[in-house]
């Protein structure tokens, strides 16, 4: 490429004054642009059901070392289950009885060295007992009793002589006189006696008021058959409020059988205690009595959980939240959400829009996107006898897909730098924001970890030259163009001479793009021609005194 470089000369009778005037000529390229196809997914999902999925923190434990219970509680009842923590709830996950919780000693003064064992999620029973540590009194009105449990062994032998439910300080064998609490219990009998039943469910309130018994009839009247029935694991619950007492199993109320119809008293204002008795000993009894859980007393209304910190792996959009519940009358679940980039900054909790229900709900997140998503959950209850339920939540999430490079073609001189940016979008073309991005420049010039490109030599047309990249290798790219700029030429001066006299001219150039100049060609008669006179140096004479226009025009070697 050539640059023309003028100088104006003034001629008098002592000197010759030049004045410089310039002439740039530049090239225009125009190229035509299509942006590369990217593809991906990235699609995946969270399931959380277990037990160890709602309490076990893998993803950035240093931030979140374990879940938050805010009077709730992580149950392992039906494999795992999020609720409002009752007064007295306890599912035997240990290797030794919570002491906080529980009283323990032998049932019969016989068989001292008899006592509780926990071991594989279940408490055993022979000869022994737990009694709550906490004393419920007519300021824990309504209250329940709940719990899972086995009153025979699978090879359907004789019932233990076993009680369940709210009992008094001590057992009954050891019971001292004149004790005034209450009781409401299941009690199992290894044979028919006056109750002609093995399980019949009892009330009474202090000693001079008489006790009442309810046959279970759930069974009929059969002993073999009531075996098989006592022989499965089953939820027995009690409902005690002022009103009345209801006992029920697997959710719906006992079938009865005898003189003595339900409910039974509902007087709370005596102390009482929630109760495991097994009365007879191993060497007794062919099977113990089991228990899974046991939950007693009241549920708060409201209880918060706030999850361990889940990990997609990568940026993404967290597009969907299900949510599998059971929602007793005057019960509620809300789910919210927080998100993070980096685990360090969060975004605000979010409520999840759509209504959790008793079943499957399928809610959306309102938090942006991250790659560590925490949940929240926030129970209520209206009912301080229900709570509700939740046991299983999936994340669903939308990674990378495609993503765009702006400006997809850009045109710079030498050193000059361009600021490229790119928009990351999931599979449903929603922009994912904050999508960590890996740039590079194979051509055309240098690139920062921010997308600051800064154009280098040679000049020319980079074609898909700078690229992002995004996870899943999802990348795009843009097209550089790099200006191939003029030589620089000077004509140097300002000259001065006699006229008539030879005058020495010396020019100069240098090429922005790192060439060589390779030639000079002079105007010394102002005709815009560059015919007068080559090389860096020569000589020219004027015969009348003026000023004179002179120019020059430097080639550089890439032209």
């Amino acid at each position: 490429m050539t640059q023309v470089r003028r100088r104006l000369l003034r001629a008098t009778t002592t000197s010759l004054a030049a004045l410089a005037a310039f002439f740039l000529m530049v090239a225009a390229l125009a190229w035509n642009y299509e942006p590369a196809s990217a593809q991906g997914g990235g699609a995946g999902a969270l399931t959380l059901t277990t037990v160890s999925d709602f309490s076990v923190c893998v993803a950035l434990p240093g931030v979140v070392a374990q879940p938050g219970l805010t009077d709730t509680i992580v149950s392992s009842a039906n494999g795992g289950e999020i609720r409002l923590r009752a007064t007295v709830e306890d599912y035997f996950d240990g290797s030794e009885i919570d002491a906080t919780q529980w009283i323990t000693g032998y049932s019969n003064p016989s068989y001292p060295d008899e006592f509780p064992v926990v071991g594989s999620g279940v408490l055993t029973l022979y000869g022994s007992y737990l009694r709550s540590q906490e004393v419920f009194t007519e300021t824990t009105s309504p209250r329940f009793f709940e719990a899972r449990a086995r009153f025979v062994g699978s090879g359907f032998p004789a019932p233990t002589n076993g009680d369940i439910g709210f009992y008094r300080a001590y057992p009954p064998l050891q019971l001292p006189p004149g004790d005034e609490s209450s009781i409401r219990l299941f009690v199992s009998q290894p044979f028919h006696s006056s109750n002609d039943r093995l399980m019949y469910v009892r009330s009474r309130d202090g000693t001079v008021e008489p006790v009442v018994d309810t046959w279970v009839d759930n069974w009929g009247d059969v002993e073999s058959a009531e075996r098989i029935g006592l022989a499965q694991y089953r939820n027995y619950r009690i409902n005690w409020g002022t009103t009345g007492t209801w006992y029920l199993i697997d959710g719906s109320t006992i079938i009865t059988a005898g003189t003595n119809p339900l409910p039974h008293s509902g007087v709370v204002t005596r102390t009482t205690y929630a109760f495991l008795y097994n009365q007879d000993p191993e060497s007794q009894s062919p099977d113990p009595l089991l228990i899974d859980w046991v939950r007693a007393g009241q549920y708060p209304s409201q209880g918060e959980y706030t999850s361990c910190i889940q990990d997609a792996g990568q940026v993404v959009n967290w597009t969907q939240a299900t949510v599998t519940a059971t929602l007793p009358v005057s019960t509620a679940a809300q789910l919210a959400t927080r998100t993070s980039v980096d685990g360090v900054t969060w975004s605000a909790w979010a409520n999840a829009t759509g209504s959790v229900i008793s079943g499957t709900a399928t809610l959306s997140p309102a938090s942006p996107s991250g790659r560590y998503l925490q949940y929240r959950l926030t129970l209520t209850s209206g009912d301080p006898l229900e709570s509700p339920e939740v046991g299983a939540l999936t994340f669903s999430h939308l990674g990378p897909a495609s993503l765009v490079v702006a400006p997809a073609a850009t045109t710079l001189d030498p050193g000059a730098a361009q600021q490229f940016t790119a928009t990351v979008f999931d599979a449903n073309s929603n922009v994912i924001a904050n999508a960590p991005l890996t740039w590079t420049a194979d051509s055309g010039g240098v690139i920062n970890s921010s997308g600051l490109f800064t154009a280098g030599l040679p000049a020319g047309v980079f074609t898909d030259a700078v690229r992002a990249t995004a996870s899943n290798n999802i990348s795009n790219t843009a097209t550089v163009t790099v200006r191939d700029l003029p030589p620089i030429a000077n004509a140097g001066g300002p000259y001065t001479g006699q006229e008539g006299q030879t005058v020495n001219l010396a020019a100069s150039a240098s090429d922005p793009n790192g060439g060589t100049i390779v030639a000079y060609d002079w105007d010394l008669d102002n005709d815009g021609q560059f015919d007068d006179a080559t090389g860096a140096t020569t000589s020219a004479s004027w015969g009348d005194e003026g000023v004179y226009i002179i120019g020059v025009r430097a080639t550089d070697s890439g032209n």
